[in-house]
């Protein structure tokens, strides 16, 4: 997490510009955590208008270098989970995020978690589309870090709608402890659906150029793949 300057965007949401806007900095942080997990590729600046609070309102900049120091901050913030997800390695949260004295989570967590699913939600129906149905394990990690982000907020609340997992789930030193191991492996799902989907694409064009490649060979024409027979006994079938 070197990269990421944790003072350079706290001193950024002490200003009220960026505070009306975007209210919490966990709350941010934690939706760009949920973002970099996608499934899916979400352009830079489409993601960053859902980080406000009021998504169409334009946010009111004190200066340039403040824009600049702002958007710096909230992309390697981005990009440090990404390298993780990508890695394979466990991500490091911010060192306020945790547990109170008598054990409960504190506001930080409370809003990093509350921001994960935001943006989780906000990705909902690309998650719905894309999570492979012959994984159902890959669906239950979903769910479980789901649940455990949702106990953080409201325990009583989670402990009503979801019983059976909640049983199954440690207490709340222990989700906390197993909370960056969570956020990882959903990450690292994303990513390698992500990674899939490209490469179909990428198969799919390539057979596209082919087909369009040959269109127009003749089928006594040598084949255009070098085997040196005619078309029409090589690749034309």
């Amino acid at each position: 997490m070197s990269a990421f300057n944790m003072s350079e965007l706290e001193k950024c949401f002490n200003t009220s510009s960026i505070s009306e806007s975007f209210g919490d900095i966990y709350k941010v942080l934690g939706q760009i955590t949920a973002i970099a997990s996608s499934p899916d590729e979400i352009p830079t600046t489409e993601w960053m208008q859902q980080l406000k609070m009021t998504p169409e309102d334009p946010v009111k900049f004190e200066t340039e270098e403040q824009i600049k120091t702002f958007t710096t901050c909230l992309a390697t913030w981005w990009n440090y989970c990404s390298t993780c997800f990508d890695q394979g390695s466990n991500l490091e949260l911010p060192a306020k995020p945790g547990l109170n004295q008598t054990g409960e989570p504190n506001k930080a967590l409370v809003n990093f978690a509350s921001g994960y699913l935001n943006g989780y939600n906000w990705l909902s129906k690309t998650w719905q589309l894309l999570l492979p149905d012959e994984q159902p394990e890959a669906a239950r990690s979903v769910l479980v870090l789901n649940i455990i982000l949702a106990r953080f907020i409201n325990e009583e609340s989670i402990l009503k709608t979801e019983p059976e997992i909640c049983q199954q789930l440690p207490d709340l030193e222990g989700c906390f402890k197993a909370l960056p191991g969570l956020l990882s492996a959903v990450g690292m799902l994303g990513k390698d659906i992500l990674t899939k989907n490209d490469e179909e694409t990428e198969s799919a064009t390539e057979h596209s150029t082919v087909l369009n490649e040959t269109r127009h060979v003749g089928r006594n024409d040598p084949c255009p793949c070098n085997s040196g027979k005619k078309f029409k006994k090589c690749c034309l079938h």
